[in-house]
């Protein structure tokens, strides 16, 4: 990415950082962690707290969720049943994280840090006017009581409910049912000799009956059917952090019951969103559902919620969460349980189909004014005039897969970040900076460090792949060489031996003292680099799970990438910003098929 001159200019400066400023800064950091836990806040702070710009697209995550792959495929008129079945097995998840009987992870035999998984419940960020909070209300058996209610949202309304009676979850059923249909059918033929007589006083004993059987999401879709959307007040989420932030304290002032809301929403265990939307996805291409997941209606998202699980019309599921709070590993573990769940019991309830009495679901509405109304207006406008900007693709390719690529001894990840990375050089005729997660969980409180996939080899390997009169078997060298050399940076990323998060430190060290900015910081280059969040490719191994999710890109000329790694198969979402003339998400994914097949190809014929 660098010519010879910019790269001598880029050492000499990493080594006067080092030797002057550098040495008092290390000694500090050193101090720091030895003594002070602010680092961690630190780094929150940073990289997801501190930033102004609207968090609901920039920053959170979003997917589509696998069931269409085997029971639940598209389907009309089944959105309620199969949201009651999706919301009982994710009540059991957050019963099994309560009661800590959720196995911890583990990388080969060292275990794994499981902090996050606290936030995944009853979490939600509030705005600040220069700084961005992080509320969490979990808690679990042995800490005391934790919330355990529900927020259901629907055409810009409010609705919540406890999903706990009498100590035990809610069952499908009674999250479900609407019982009042034969109920009304037997009051209707044993008081049809009153109804010429008593007409009225039939007509309501029948409705009053069928509401107190009314199941909680059914009675939530029947009050908005045909009736005026909500004030829609969580588009406010999406706006830009310090007017939403003001937004927030002017709601508060209007009414002292504004912030019951408010809080009702925050300690709630998860929104799930009633979408009309009907994407209509299939498994060879998820684009429809990933793009509404990660861009639609946010009158009926809480885009400040760590978890709001999205029920389409058309009988299919998605998710969007903040990014702040946890990485997409828990939600990856959270969402893969719940997908083998269906698949073990083919999408159906199998339990009592008994209905307990319980009250039904409160709403929840704000008191509102014309300013709230236009912040509100204004909320959707932007954010609306930022997604229609914004190209998602999601694709599965179906070549091959996990089983093929370690059958040549190479690691699946590696593989296709290679394969990005000549996709992106094809493309666009140069190496782009990369970002790849390193998983840091080893480590106390451990998430991630910065792992770059655009190395020298790998830049190498992509001139070589496209030279006409290169040979196979120079091109074997070569992809060795990058492959040994991603392998090596990813182990000591995900070993502490990274350097970003640790030049983070340094940075926010002498931001804090007031001591003079390095200027590694402020050079050109550490920004072509991708340093300060700036890489092109912003990329992501989800997992080898079923589970998939998507990300806008770090920078405007960017790309966001996530992927998944299956035995037969390789699912991925690419997304661009339309307005970036550079960028081109559709081409590069094709891009990327066509690097897959020459890499398995070279693998194959010079027998790797």
């Amino acid at each position: 990415m660098l010519d010879p001159e910019q790269l001598q200019k880029g050492i000499f400066e990493c080594f006067k950082y080092s030797s002057h400023n550098g040495v008092s800064l290390q000694c500090f950091i050193s101090y720091c962690v030895c003594v002070f836990p602010q680092l961690e806040e630190w780094w929150l702070d940073a990289a997801y707290l501190e930033l102004r710009y609207p968090s609901h697209l920039n920053v959170n995550f979003g997917g589509p969720a696998p069931y269409l792959e085997h029971c639940w495929p598209p389907t009309e008129g089944v959105q309620l049943q199969r949201t009651s079945i999706s919301m009982w097995h994710t009540l059991q998840y957050w019963d099994l994280l309560r009661t800590e009987r959720l196995d911890p992870h583990k990388a080969g035999n060292v275990a794994l840090d499981m902090d996050q998984f606290r936030m995944l419940f009853c979490t939600c960020k509030v705005p600040g006017v220069t700084k961005d909070t992080i509320i969490n209300y979990f808690k679990t058996e042995s800490e005391g009581p934790c919330p355990s209610h529900v927020v259901v949202m629907c055409k810009g309304r409010f609705f919540s409910f406890d999903a706990v009676c009498d100590g035990n979850i809610l069952t499908p059923p009674e999250l479900l049912r609407y019982s009042g249909r034969w109920i009304f059918r037997y009051i209707c033929v044993h008081l049809n000799i009153f109804a010429c007589i008593y007409m009225p006083f039939c007509v309501c004993v029948c409705v009053c009956v069928c509401v107190c059987v009314c199941g909680h999401l059914t009675h939530v879709k029947q009050c908005c059917e045909g009736e005026p959307a909500g004030d829609g007040v969580a588009a406010l989420t999406s706006e830009e952090r310090t007017r939403w932030a003001k937004a927030r304290e002017y709601l508060i002032g209007i009414d002292p019951a504004n912030k019951t809301i408010l809080e009702t929403i925050q300690s709630s265990l998860f929104v799930v969103s009633l979408d009309d939307a009907k994407p209509y996805a299939t498994a060879e291409d998820y684009t429809p559902m990933t793009r509404e997941a990660l861009t639609g209606d946010p009158t009926i998202r809480w885009g400040d919620k760590s978890y709001n699980s999205i029920s389409f019309a058309d009988g299919t599921f998605g998710s969007n969460c903040d990014h702040a709070p946890y990485d997409a590993m828990v939600l990856v573990t959270q969402g893969y349980y719940v997908d083998q769940q269906l698949k073990a019991s083919d999408g159906k309830w199998k339990g009592s189909e008994t209905v307990r009495p319980m009250p039904l679901p409160e709403e929840l509405v704000f008191t509102v004014d014309d300013r709230v109304r236009s912040d509100v207006a204004h909320a959707k406008q932007q954010y609306f005039e930022t997604t229609q900007d914004l190209q998602v693709v999601c694709y599965a390719f179906t070549s091959f897969g996990k089983a093929a690529i370690k059958q040549k001894k190479l690691h699946p990840d590696t593989f296709i970040q290679l394969a990005l990375q000549l996709a992106y050089y094809r493309q666009h005729g140069r190496s782009g900076s990369c970002y790849e997660t390193a998983m840091t969980r080893r480590f106390y409180h451990g998430r991630t460090e910065t792992m770059r996939p655009c190395t020298l080899e790998a830049q190498n390997w992509c001139h070589t792949m496209l030279l006409p009169a290169a040979s196979a078997e120079a091109k074997r060298k070569a992809l060795l060489l990058a492959f040994n050399k991603h392998n090596k940076l990813m182990a000591e990323a995900q070993n502490g031996k990274g350097f970003d998060r640790h030049l983070l430190g340094l940075y926010l060290i002498a931001k804090e003292e007031g001591l003079p900015m390095p200027d590694l910081f402020t050079d050109p280059l550490y920004s072509k680099s991708g340093g300060g969040g700036n890489f092109v490719l912003s990329t992501s191994l989800v997992g080898y799970t079923t589970v998939l999710g998507a990300v806008a890109p770090m920078v405007h000329y960017g790309y966001g990438f996530f992927y998944r790694i299956g035995d037969e198969r390789i699912v991925a979402s690419c997304s661009a910003w339309k307005s970036s003339p550079e960028t081109d998400a559709e081409t590069l994914f094709q891009n990327l098929v066509t690097s897959l097949h020459e890499m398995l190809h070279l693998a194959t014929t010079a027998q790797l």
